[in-house]
């Protein structure tokens, strides 16, 4: 299989909220060229409320917690920590903060 086929697949598996495929297909991916060609799949493991999966992104992957990222059709920008705080996953706006190092006073709308 081509890699960007394993990249869509595994896309589609964190998109579909489908864990154990999700982690299948991640452990047979490049990180650097994962983080490169699919950068919301952090933003869509926190959506999903899987810290472990948040968590190997961050260490292994190398994935930024603390880049925004744009939500289409909104005015601002979405962290991290407030994507997790939004789906009440306290156990990843935990770890944001206190291993991570998220700052919780920080300002995701462009226009401030």
């Amino acid at each position: 299989m081509e890699r960007w086929e394993l990249q869509q697949q595994c896309f589609k598996a964190f998109e579909t909220k489908y864990h154990e495929e999700a982690v299948r297909l991640l452990h047979l991916q490049d990180p650097v060229v994962l983080r490169k060609d699919v950068p919301y799949l952090l933003r869509y493991s926190i959506s999903n409320g899987w810290l472990d999966v948040t968590r190997e992104l961050v260490t292994k992957y190398h994935f930024d917690p603390h880049k925004l990222y744009y939500r289409l059709y909104q005015y601002d920008d979405e962290s991290c920590l407030y994507t997790a705080a939004k789906g009440n996953h306290i156990d990843i706006v935990e770890y944001l903060i206190k291993e991570c190092r998220c700052d919780p006073m920080k300002t995701t709308t462009k226009y401030h």
